[in-house]
């Protein structure tokens, strides 16, 4: 580290204790772009301080992140239940990069959390963590029509990426959702696990749906996609 850059870290440091909020807050900013290692801990200080303004909190929550340090960790887990939505949100956000099996558990009640963003979340991180028995929850919450179905969507791309055979009976289901993010998160999932099983299905829905919206289009274009990641895995294997 040079020594303008020495210079610059300690000064951004000092400013973390400005009377001004808003100074706090860029300081909090700036350090974790510069990616100062000296910031670590003044950081996990502001983020146990319940004093301090939540836009300050949040900002130095994410930027604990960015250092990929396991030490932030139990820090964030203790406000992740934080009743300000603004420093919950930042906190689980944070540990979200942490591609840590042991938050597993962890992620899996956040997938459902009442919070739909929370619930957003803990998918990507449990995606991240890559653990195939997050499999079953996901499956739940694909089924349950209850849930928002932004978040379903999110399921069925989830366990395209996980590669879970299981789930291709429910994914194949979700063909008929009548919405047209789930369908299009379904068939997506399924030219990802090259479900031969689900051609029959997806070529029924690509000569069933005649409608011009944009949304009907997404659905027709993942359709085609799907259908030919799957025959070329056919050809390729010989099946």
């Amino acid at each position: 580290m040079t020594e303008l850059a020495e210079r610059t870290n300690a000064q951004l440091i000092a400013a973390l204790n400005h009377p001004d909020w808003q100074v706090r807050r860029e300081a909090v900013r700036n350090l974790t772009e510069l990616g100062a290692k000296d910031a670590f801990e003044p950081l996990i200080k502001i983020l146990k301080d319940e004093t301090e303004i939540d836009h300050v909190r949040k900002f130095a929550a994410e930027g604990l992140a960015s250092f990929g340090d396991e030490k932030a960790i139990e820090p964030l887990l203790n406000v992740s239940a934080n009743k300000n939505h603004r420093i919950r949100q930042a906190a689980i956000w944070a540990l979200s990069q942490f591609d840590d099996k042991r938050l597993l558990d962890f992620f899996v009640v956040l997938l459902k959390d009442q919070d739909s963003e929370v619930q957003s979340l803990a998918i990507q991180a449990v995606v991240r963590i890559g653990d195939k028995q997050v499999i079953k929850p996901l499956l739940d919450l694909l089924q349950n029509y209850d849930e928002f179905y932004i978040i379903r969507a999110e399921v069925a791309l989830a366990l395209g990426k996980l590669g879970g055979q299981a789930a291709i009976p429910a994914l194949i289901a979700r063909l008929e959702d009548e919405e047209p993010a789930v369908r299009e998160g379904a068939v997506l999932a399924l030219g990802q696990l090259k479900a031969t099983a689900a051609l029959p299905a997806l070529t029924r829905l690509q000569q069933s749906d005649n409608s011009q919206t944009e949304q009907s289009e997404k659905v027709k274009d993942a359709v085609n996609q799907a259908i030919e990641q799957i025959q070329k895995f056919q050809e390729d294997s010989g099946r």
